[in-house]
């Protein structure tokens, strides 16, 4: 299956929100209700390595402060953008969250 048809087919069978990344082109959100598109940030890139791993982290903290999906989406996207914006597959230093709390990422 191609990526739309196997999120449309996970949320069909139960599974409440299915995340799907793709790089520069941005993320998306399937749930039983729509579909939530986010850009990703246009950042100079130096290297992807974790950037996934930061948009999960990202996009959970954000989950679990109860923000909206799309605001879900966003924050994960800034976050991931902090990443690949350095070498290695983190930020240099702790990221404080606290001043990413009402994050535009546009």
């Amino acid at each position: 299956m191609e990526w739309e048809e196997g999120s449309s087919f996970l949320v069909d069978r139960g599974i409440p929100m299915v995340v799907v990344t793709n790089g520069r082109e941005g993320a998306r959100l399937f749930t039983e209700k729509n579909v939530i598109f986010s850009p990703a940030k246009t950042v100079p890139t130096i290297d992807t390595t974790g950037a996934g791993d930061n948009f999960a982290a990202g996009f959970i903290t954000s989950y679990i402060r109860g923000e909206k999906p799309e605001d879900c989406l966003k924050f994960a996207n800034h976050i991931a953008s902090l990443c690949v914006q350095k070498m290695g597959g983190s930020t240099s230093g702790k990221i404080d969250l606290s001043s990413c709390s009402n994050v535009n990422p546009n």
